[in-house]
């Protein structure tokens, strides 16, 4: 496994998960009472990465793989929820779009983003790194899931999502959060230490990638996610199961990188059980 990662680390990547879901508790306790199918033909590297992550990871449905062709036979059968990879407009940057892996209730053969009952992006530069990506979406996906049999989340339940995932931020402490540089904003690069005042240690994101690999849960990193709208939220994650432990919105710069304000956030242990928004302006 490490030579293949070395391997993959050779590339540059550009990254970003969202990990949320429609349709809130009510669809995730119709979703937990299905066979999942996953759906393949999407792309050959993925095929085999998501065979591998669900085999090693998935535990929330009984699950099997099917090919394209097949969904149709399955997917006005209700006993059934689908994996499928969708593609999303983002609404601030027209021209932008990007994948997303999610899981649709059946019912019906069509679906849209609005249907995905839990989703991650899926943005590869490169389809050598689908491993990685297949790996940590499935670890994300399940623990939103799973948090949404515990909790009563909404249809729409974004700000409730990050609000409930920050019940989580006391569980930074103490721990060595993984910084890339490429993520703060050039003028606290040299001085990050002063607004983050928990560990840290500047790594580049294949040390994270690897820590998740290796299930190490001393380690976190923070990612950048999009909503199906293409907001932003950036998050910290426990490197061993993709746990979210704590998460900003942004509408700035710094929803898109670490800055003094957002450094600050994260080593604020009171910051739980509510939505942090980052305004305009720095």
């Amino acid at each position: 496994m490490k030579t293949i990662f070395t391997i993959l680390c050779s590339m540059l990547v550009l990254m970003a998960y969202a990990q949320f879901g429609e349709g809130g508790t009510k669809d995730i306790k119709k979703l937990k009472e299905t066979e999942t199918l996953v759906v393949l033909g999407y792309h050959d590297s993925y095929n085999e990465a998501i065979k591998q992550a669900f085999q090693k990871h998935w535990t929330f449905t009984k699950y099997r793989f099917i090919s394209g062709s097949q969904y149709k036979k399955y997917c006005k059968n209700k006993k059934y929820s689908f994996v499928v990879v969708q593609t999303i407009r983002d609404h601030q940057f027209k021209d932008e779009k990007y994948d997303d892996v999610g899981i649709v209730l059946g019912g019906r053969c069509g679906y849209g983003p609005q249907d995905m009952v839990a989703y991650a992006n899926m943005i590869v530069g490169d389809s050598t790194y689908y491993y990685i990506e297949c790996v940590r979406a499935v670890q994300l996906m399940q623990n939103y899931l799973e948090m949404g049999l515990k909790k009563r989340l909404p249809p729409s339940n974004y700000s409730e999502t990050i609000s409930a995932y920050n019940k989580n931020h006391p569980k930074m402490a103490g721990k060595t959060l993984l910084i890339a540089k490429q993520d703060v904003l050039d003028k606290y690069k040299k001085n990050v230490g002063k607004y983050y005042d928990q560990p840290f240690r500047m790594a580049p994101q294949r040390e994270a990638d690897q820590a998740m690999l290796d299930g190490n849960n001393d380690l976190m990193y923070t990612m950048l996610f999009f909503d199906i709208h293409g907001y932003p939220y950036r998050c910290a994650l426990r490197a061993g199961d993709s746990q979210i432990l704590y998460g900003i919105e942004g509408q700035n710069r710094e929803g898109f990188l670490l800055g003094k304000h957002m450094l600050k956030g994260f080593s604020n242990f009171k910051n739980t059980g509510k939505l942090k928004v980052l305004g305009w302006g720095l």
